[in-house]
């Protein structure tokens, strides 16, 4: 734990290349530590602020290949999705988060939600709307909605000129989160009037 500990530290003060050390420590000392599966996420945090994306990526794969239905699978397929889009690997990080999100062993309901708001995310990067518009849709049926999924679908209606649907989107966003930090982008930006 004091390797984990100084791993952290090093990783606040912006030294990467040192927290890997501790990390990698950790993980060939004690390959069955208790917090292995938290070690082998820190190890791919602090690569990615090496800008060591391929061992970033590695590192997400062992959590998936050792404890793959668990919660830390779930958070480190989302990281690998997020990690493959900055690499410019769109469709590698398409394919991985489906087949996250339709596998029925994994229980993380909350990563797969992550997942299909990834997804959205994506495609909508990509000028795939009607898509991105059926993930976000696909993600409310499933695992409910938040705040930021009813204000992203209400501007994909926007973007798509589907004005009524991003109208009653937009309004049930403000009806349900009244305090929502971008009210007025959401009155603004598609007119609605509370």
């Amino acid at each position: 734990m004091v390797y984990f500990y100084m791993g952290s530290c090093y990783v606040a003060l912006k030294q990467p290349e040192k927290a890997v050390e501790f990390y990698q420590k950790i993980l060939s000392e004690n390959p069955d530590f208790e917090y292995a599966p938290a070690t082998w996420f820190a190890l791919a945090v602090a690569y990615r602020i090496a800008d060591e994306k391929t061992q970033s990526l590695n590192a997400l794969e062992q959590i998936v290949q050792r404890w793959p239905h668990s919660r830390w699978a779930g958070h480190a397929i989302c990281a690998r999705g997020t990690l493959l889009v900055e690499m410019g690997r769109e469709e590698a990080a398409v394919a991985e988060l489906n087949t996250f999100v339709e596998d029925e062993l994994s229980e993380t309901k909350y990563w797969k939600a992550i997942a299909l708001d990834t997804l959205a995310d994506i495609h909508a990067k990509q000028g795939e709307y009607e898509l991105a518009i059926d993930t976000l849709n696909q993600r409310r049926e499933r695992f409910g909605e938040n705040e930021e999924v009813l204000f992203q679908l209400a501007t994909l209606y926007d973007q798509t000129q589907q004005s009524v649907l991003a109208a009653a989107t937009a309004q049930e966003l403000l009806r349900k989160h009244p305090r929502y930090h971008n009210r007025v982008k959401v009155e603004k930006l598609l007119g609605v009037q509370q």
